[in-house]
């Protein structure tokens, strides 16, 4: 008998640790999956304004080189040029940008750099 109840608790205790692993999981997401690219070119966005905020703010202080400061502006400029014309653009170049999470994946992505969704 005492066999018995030790490995009943030993199966119930097995079932209640794998079973969240085994069970179908449930996309918890409501939103459109366009919807969520543009959330996320969106956040990307704010992200590129706020480092170019920051970079010029380092630069007034004196904490970054001219010819650094040059660069680094310049290339954050483009980056945030080619993501606003993409926002601004047709829904072709949604299809460069991960439907979990709306960030930008490059053709040859078999997952998601950013939440790790497989993509197709």
């Amino acid at each position: 008998m005492e066999y018995f109840s030790v490995i009943l608790i030993l199966i119930l205790s097995l079932i209640y640790v794998f079973y969240p692993l085994i069970k179908p999981s449930k996309n918890t997401y409501t939103f459109d999956s366009d919807e969520r690219i543009k959330e996320g070119m969106e956040y990307d966005k704010n992200i590129l304004y706020q480092q170019i905020l920051e970079l010029d703010f380092d630069h007034e202080l004196g904490n970054i080189e001219s010819e650094d400061y040059k660069i680094s502006s310049k290339e954050l400029k483009i980056q945030a040029a080619k993501l606003i014309s993409t926002m601004n653009g047709s829904s072709d170049s949604l299809a460069n940008h991960c439907v979990q999470c709306g960030k930008a994946i490059s053709a040859d992505d078999k997952f998601c750099p950013f939440c790790g969704n497989k993509l197709v």
